[in-house]
């Protein structure tokens, strides 16, 4: 499937943010949790589970989802 090719990103488990033309975005965003969270997703079982797994991971705070990961300049530090 021509999305599962452009947008995995192997090295993170996970989706990029932004994929344009040859320019990846890696930085984590809640957003690709939608992928996962379609009736009919385009993700195979093992890569849903991993989008999940790294959004928990890298996102999840106290107070809910970050829109930002902890590398991420706007991640809020004050959680």
């Amino acid at each position: 499937m021509r999305f599962n090719q452009i947008f995995w990103n192997h090295n993170a488990q996970c989706l990029y943010d932004v994929v344009n033309g040859g320019l990846s975005d890696a930085s984590m965003r809640p957003n690709q949790i939608f992928a996962v969270s379609l009736h009919y997703s385009m993700l195979p079982m093992e890569r849903a589970r991993a989008v999940v797994e790294a959004v928990e991971r890298t996102l999840l705070t106290p107070v809910g989802a970050a829109y930002a990961g902890p590398s991420d300049p706007q991640y809020p530090r004050n959680v």
